[in-house]
């Protein structure tokens, strides 16, 4: 009898020790439970009790602990890897975030000493924001009535996850907000951030009229990479005609910025005129650009006159290193 004992005893430890770890139990729970009387029958009643409390803890558990942008999670919480995790929906986080007060979230956000934009709360936000439009209405509220700077630039980072057409809108009130530089540099990195393939004829627009009304060359150049590189084809003419009256502008890295942008909109033809009239520039970063241009045309839409220039600048010892190493690059990529 005693050695049957030992063997149901074995046979037990090893049905507890399979369930406890198909179930999830620590290995010094699973230890516990070898030296105790509890019966596999009980052992799962008390797992289903758990699971149960479990599955109620994680209904009440904060939005922060919703979101892990490094790994996915399992309804219960439990990280996993491979094809077959759960994969968190818009309509999951929804759900989960409809017993939390969204404006709690936002005051997270802009309540946090830095911008932390890896943070649970920030990615929640972000991953909502792309298809929920009424959140994003409450974020452009929350930027209408903030008075930091700091705190309008992380709405902003969220609220460029959305691209609708009020986002749109609210981009483009705030570049012709004429009066308020600080709302229109705002407005640019708004749509700076939201990374549009294609900028919108509207869009479009304001970004020219706010050239009208800036003069900071950082300002400056950066709607001039964005119409160069985005603007609606539809007014093509009002960007290639408003970057040609920026050529005269005073400030060095305006003018280079101005002869980038017309190398990406402009016709060959003009863009060789304009490469011709500013190729022996005395600024540096003006020559640059102009040389530079250059690399948007073939070889047989360039002039033998400017060939000719660029063969010059090449072996000129005057000039600086960088002039002659582009120019060298033209002419070998001809």
């Amino acid at each position: 009898m005693k050695n049957g004992k030992k063997g149901f005893l074995s046979m037990k430890n090893i049905l507890i020790y399979l369930f406890g770890i198909a179930s999830g139990y620590f290995i010094s729970d699973i230890l516990f439970l070898f030296n105790s009387d509890i019966s596999p029958t009980e052992l799962s009643t008390r797992y289903t009790d758990n699971s149960a409390m479990i599955s109620t803890n994680t209904i009440t558990t904060s939005v922060d602990s919703i979101h892990n942008s490094n790994m996915n999670k399992t309804e219960a919480g439990e990280t996993c890897t491979g094809n077959n995790c759960y994969q968190p929906t818009s309509e999951h986080y929804s759900t989960r975030l409809a017993a939390t007060d969204v404006g709690q979230l936002l005051n997270q956000l802009e309540n946090s000493p830095d911008n932390d934009f890896s943070s649970d709360t920030f990615q929640t936000l972000s991953f909502l924001i792309k298809k929920d439009d009424a959140l994003a209405l409450q974020v452009e509220n929350a930027i209408r009535n903030s008075h930091s700077y700091d705190e309008k630039w992380k709405l902003l980072n969220i609220l460029a996850n959305n691209h609708s057409q009020e986002t749109i809108r609210f981009a483009t009130d705030m570049l012709t907000s004429q009066n308020d530089s600080q709302t229109q540099k705002l407005g640019l990195e708004l749509v700076d951030m939201m990374a549009l393939h294609h900028l919108p004829a509207t869009l479009s627009q304001a970004l020219v009229e706010a050239t009208y009304h800036q003069s900071d060359p950082a300002f400056l150049g950066q709607v001039i990479t964005l119409l160069g590189h985005q603007a609606d084809s539809n007014i093509q003419p009002l960007v290639e005609e408003r970057l040609q009256a920026l050529l005269s502008d005073t400030h060095q890295q305006i003018k280079a910025a101005a002869i980038d942008g017309l190398a990406e909109i402009s016709a060959p033809y003009q863009i060789q005129e304009t490469a011709r009239s500013y190729l022996t520039d005395a600024d540096e970063m003006t020559r640059n650009a102009a040389i530079s241009s250059l690399f948007k045309l073939s070889a047989d839409e360039i002039d033998s006159d400017i060939i000719a220039g660029l063969n010059q600048m090449k072996n000129d010892p005057t000039t600086t290193d960088s002039t002659r190493r582009l120019a060298a690059a033209v002419l070998e990529a001809m």
